[in-house]
């Protein structure tokens, strides 16, 4: 079993539509390093999508001392950072960012995405649990 078949089951276990592993460094983002598993019906992240995007105000994000960053569809469509609201405007209703870090060290983020199908049965298992 490859990495990615690995990513993929996972996604459907927990009804995630998209997670993607990212850098803390805005040379190795812009560079494309970063890694993306899509169920099959989600279009795959493509980078000239998000080239008008403000990256730098995106990887700001991880800054935070909390544990996520969660958007709803309302806040998704409404945010002023341009990735946001292009995953908005390309199906995501749901997004989080996870930062990652290890020793104190900020090193990336993991950041899943969820359409409004999969982030109702997300928030109902959420409320349930």
């Amino acid at each position: 079993m490859t990495w990615r078949s690995c990513l993929q089951e996972a996604l459907v276990w927990f009804g995630i539509d998209r997670l993607t592993l990212f850098p803390n460094s805005m040379v190795l983002f812009e560079e494309g390093r970063t890694v993306s598993v899509s169920r099959p019906h989600i279009p795959p992240v493509e980078k000239q999508d998000f080239e008008h995007c403000a990256h730098i105000d995106y990887l700001k994000l991880l800054r935070t001392n909390k544990p996520h960053i969660s958007f709803n569809a309302a806040q998704m469509k409404a945010s002023r950072n341009s990735v946001v609201s292009t995953l908005y405007y390309d199906g995501g209703r749901f997004h989080t960012i996870l930062p990652l870090q290890m020793f104190g060290q900020r090193w990336g983020a993991s950041r899943l995405q969820f359409s409004a199908k999969a982030s109702m049965g997300f928030l109902k298992k959420r409320s349930l649990g």
